[in-house]
């Protein structure tokens, strides 16, 4: 059986910095605003979200395509998204002390990028953004990502809400 399988929440637990990052910086851009053409606008995506899902998924299918859900599997994604377009987030694993990271965002009317000025390549994650009944919906972020045997392309969801 592949580790993953066999012992899920210690994959997560090793690789939570990264989904960490990822996912923390993408709760951030939950907002409240409307559902309308123009996308999310500043204000409605600054202040304190939380994460109500943060998938992750493999894109390779050798050996096997792999799904982790961070927050079914009792962790927490927190991410401050401030007007001057930084953010600070903070992801806690149980057992585990919480993990910080920060960065810059930029958005537009159908995406949200996400830049990790906590090293040196400044990673950036693009996703679709979509709102609807006030929750933000984060999809299609590519990633890579262990679940086990070494990192692979992995595409990243997440459902936020204020």
């Amino acid at each position: 059986m592949h580790p993953v399988l066999q012992n899920p929440e210690r994959v997560i637990r090793r690789h939570l910095r990264k989904v960490m990052l990822i996912g923390g910086l993408s709760s951030a851009v939950l907002g409240c605003g409307s559902d309308d053409s123009t996308g999310p606008q500043l204000q409605d995506v600054v202040g304190t979200w939380h994460a109500t899902k943060a998938q992750v998924t493999s894109l390779v299918e050798a050996p096997f395509v792999a799904t982790i859900d961070i927050v079914a599997s009792g962790g927490t994604l927190q991410v401050v998204l401030n007007a001057n377009h930084t953010y600070s987030s903070t992801v806690t694993f149980p057992g585990e002390a919480p993990e910080t990271s920060s960065g810059t965002y930029t958005q537009t009317a159908t995406t949200l990028s996400l830049i990790n000025d906590q090293n040196s390549g400044g990673d950036v994650i693009v996703f679709d953004v979509a709102l609807s009944n006030g929750t933000l919906l984060l999809t299609n972020g590519i990633i890579t990502f262990d679940f086990g045997s070494g990192e692979v392309a992995s595409k990243l969801d997440l459902t936020l809400v204020h």
